[in-house]
Formats: structure tokens, C-alpha cells, sequence
């Protein structure tokens, strides 16, 4: 082997390397994304979930309310 040969094997080793790092940083990078975007998708839905159960009974307790004010629309609106 020249020592061309070798002086262009060795770049050829150290870009490899090189980018064998950028790559695992691109995945690294990648997975966390991931990991932050589903937590954050989690978050939404628990937020959603924990509210509807937090409003649910002000809601119930309106829906007779509502029923009986449109009762008494469409009744005043017969006569």
C-alpha cells in the first residue's frame, strides 16, 4: 500500500466516523422529538379528559334547566 493509499484510507476512516456521529446525534435528536411530541399530545388529552369530568356535573345540573327554558320558549311561542 502507497502512502497515498493510506493517507486517503485514513480520511476516508475519519469521515466515516465523522458521520457515524452526526447520524446517532440525528437519531438521539429524533427520539427525543418523538418523546416530547407524544407528552405533549398526552398532556392535551389528560387536560381535555380532567376537565370534561371537572365541568361534567355543572352540566348536568344545567340540562333541566335549559329543557325547561325551551319548554317555556316553545310554549310562549304557541300562544
Amino acid at each position: 500500500m502507497t502512502p497515498e493509499e493510506r493517507e486517503i484510507l485514513r480520511r476516508v476512516a475519519m469521515l466515516t466516523e465523522e458521520n457515524n456521529a452526526l447520524l446517532k446525534k440525528t437519531l438521539r435528536r429524533g427520539r427525543i422529538g418523538t418523546a416530547f411530541r407524544f407528552l405533549y399530545w398526552l398532556v392535551i388529552i389528560g387536560i381535555s379528559v380532567a376537565s370534561y369530568y371537572y365541568i361534567q356535573p355543572y352540566v348536568e345540573k344545567m340540562i333541566p334547566v335549559l329543557n325547561t327554558a325551551m319548554n317555556e320558549i316553545n310554549a310562549a311561542k304557541n300562544f
